[in-house]
């Protein structure tokens, strides 16, 4: 298996993880603290209960806040991955102006994505400003008449590859 799928795989995972954990966890403590309140007689016990409780909860929320941001991190992903390979947009300011985002947040989570290994062989070109996938820019003339188009079964990106032939996805790396 890829890199790039691995790493989707593997954050989606833990993405769930961390909010299975976080709403268990915290409904799981509000349970136990008016559990342990109930039979409290003296008011420095329920103070620690309570501080403990507010302690556990906070670290619930916590992991229920990574777990959305990994989670909306991998749906950015492949709101990028359908704009690069199905539009050929590898323009920021495109992307951005796509997205309803700025220039420098799309290039913020594409640097993120991109060290987090969500696309292989992928760089940020600071100079013309545009995502460049394994060192080489989309050619859309070149596609029309020499290459035909796949789905990518490991990130679901389309792309283009040479007629009849077998290759890797150019934004995951997984064959094709």
């Amino acid at each position: 298996m890829n890199t790039s799928r691995v790493a989707i795989v593997a954050k989606t995972l833990l993405g769930k993880i961390l909010s299975i954990i976080g709403y268990i966890g915290g409904v799981f403590s509000l349970i136990l603290v008016i559990w342990s309140l109930a039979d409290l007689t003296s008011d420095e016990d329920a103070i620690l209960v309570l501080v403990v409780f507010l302690i556990f909860l906070a670290l619930c929320v916590f992991f229920v806040i990574k777990g959305l941001q990994i989670k909306r991190r991998i749906r950015l992903f492949k709101q990028y991955v359908a704009l690069i390979s199905g539009q050929q947009m590898t323009s920021l300011e495109n992307i951005a102006a796509s997205t309803n985002q700025t220039v420098d947040f799309v290039s913020n989570e594409l640097q993120k994505m991109i060290k987090s290994k969500f696309f292989a062989r992928a760089t940020i070109d600071t100079v013309s400003n545009e995502i460049v996938i394994d060192g080489i820019k989309p050619k859309p003339q070149q596609i029309q008449t020499e290459l035909e188009e796949y789905v990518c079964p490991g990130c679901e990106a389309t792309g283009y590859k040479p007629k009849g032939s077998t290759s890797d996805c150019d934004y995951c790396g997984s064959p094709v």
